[in-house]
C-alpha cells in the first residue's frame, strides 16, 4: 500500500580531532562502523540502534550512507473505549512497538534526508544523538585512534522559507536571538564567518553570539532562512498576546510529503526516496573543499561498498 510520509533535509556536519579534519578522512576507521556495528543507546523508554545501514550508489560516481534508525519502546495502554457499550474500559497492556525512519547521508556534501515511517518513529534529533554516541563508541573500539580523538557533530535542519516567514510573522517582539557556532565540514559560512574568526583566535571549538532586542526583523528572518545546518539558531520572543514564542532550526524545518510502499523492502523504498528529492536544490550544494575532498576518497568509497553486494 501506498502512503504519505514526512521527509526532512539536514545537514550532517561532523569533523574529527582539533584540527576539525572532514568526515571522509575517518570515514572508513569512524564513521562507517558507527553505523554498522549494531551500537545501541539505551533511554529510560527506548533504545534506538542502527539497522541494515549500506554504502550505496545512487547516482553514477555518487556514494550515499543510507539505512534506517530503529526506535525499541513499549507502548502502554491504560484504557480503551468500547463502541458497543460506550464504555470506557480501563486496562494494564504494554505492546512492544520498533518504529523505524529512513535515512540517506549524502557523502560529496554530507547532506541528508530523514523519513519517519510512522507516527513515533526517530526524529532527526534522535538520530543526532544516536549518532553522537555510536561515534564515540566506534572511537573507543578503534585501536588505532587510542581513545583521544575528539569529534563534533552537529546536525541541523534545513530551512521552510514559508514556516521562516509564518515563525516571525507570529511574533510581536524579538527579545533574543541566540546563535550555535560550530566547525564546519567544508562548509562555508557567509554570515558569521567572522564570528568563527574570533572563535579561533581564543582557542574555541564551539560558541554562542547572542543578540538582545534585535530590531531589524528583516535581517532576524534572514538569518533563519540561511541556517543550512552551518549554525543553529534560536529566536525567542513574545506574540500579540504576551505569549512567549521559541523558533529553532526544528520548528521551521523543511518537511516534504513523499510516497512509500509499504508493501516493499527497505532497499527499495530508500531508492524510491532518493529518485523523489534528486532534484531538491538544497541537497545540492557543495562547496570546493568539498567536491575535492570527495573525488579525493571517491575509490575508497567504491571499495568499500564493494562489502556491502
Amino acid at each position: 500500500m501506498i502512503r504519505q510520509k514526512n521527509l526532512y533535509m539536514a545537514n550532517f556536519n561532523c569533523t574529527f580531532g582539533d584540527d576539525h579534519s572532514p568526515m571522509l578522512d575517518y570515514f572508513e576507521k569512524i564513521i562507517l562502523p558507527s553505523f554498522t556495528n549494531d551500537y545501541k543507546k539505551i533511554t529510560s523508554r527506548n533504545t534506538f540502534f542502527f539497522y541494515n545501514v549500506k554504502i550505496i550508489e545512487y547516482l553514477q560516481g555518487k556514494f550515499a550512507l543510507s539505512g534506517i534508525i530503529v526506535k525499541k519502546t513499549i507502548l502502554e495502554v491504560k484504557s480503551l473505549h468500547d463502541e458497543k457499550t460506550q464504555n470506557l474500559i480501563r486496562k494494564d497492556e504494554r505492546i512492544p512497538s520498533d518504529p523505524f525512519s529512513y535515512f540517506t547521508i549524502f557523502l560529496d556534501n554530507h547532506r541528508m534526508v530523514l523519513v519517519k515511517n510512522q507516527s513515533g518513529s526517530p526524529s532527526l534529533k534522535d538520530f543526532e544523538r544516536l549518532s553522537q554516541y555510536a561515534l564515540k563508541e566506534a572511537v573507543i573500539e578503534s585501536e588505532s585512534m587510542n581513545n583521544k580523538l575528539t569529534i563534533s557533530l552537529n546536525i541541523g535542519s534545513l530551512p521552510s522559507s514559508n514556516k521562516v516567514d509564518e515563525a516571525i510573522d507570529k511574533i510581536a517582539e524579538i527579545q533574543q536571538v541566540v546563535l550555535k557556532l560550530y566547525p564546519l565540514n567544508g562548509d562555508i559560512d557567509d554570515l558569521y564567518g567572522g564570528l568563527r574568526e574570533e572563535l579561533i583566535k581564543l582557542g574555541c571549538d564551539e560558541g554562542f553570539a547572542t543578540y538582545k532586542n534585535p530590531q531589524n526583523t528583516s535581517e532576524v528572518r534572514n538569518t533563519l532562512k540561511q541556517s543550512k545546518g552551518i549554525f543553529k539558531p534560536t529566536v525567542r520572543g513574545k506574540g500579540r498576546d504576551g505569549e512567549k514564542i521559541t523558533i529553532t532550526d526544528n520548528s521551521v524545518a523543511s518537511v516534504l510529503p513523499i510516497r512509500i510502499n509499504e508493501d516493499v523492502n527497505i532497499d527499495e523504498n530508500i531508492s524510491n526516496i532518493l529518485d523523489q528529492v534528486q532534484d531538491r536544490e538544497e541537497l545540492k550544494e557543495l562547496s570546493n573543499e568539498n567536491r575535492d575532498k570527495y573525488e579525493e576518497k571517491k575509490n575508497i568509497l567504491e571499495k568499500l561498498m564493494d562489502l556491502f553486494r
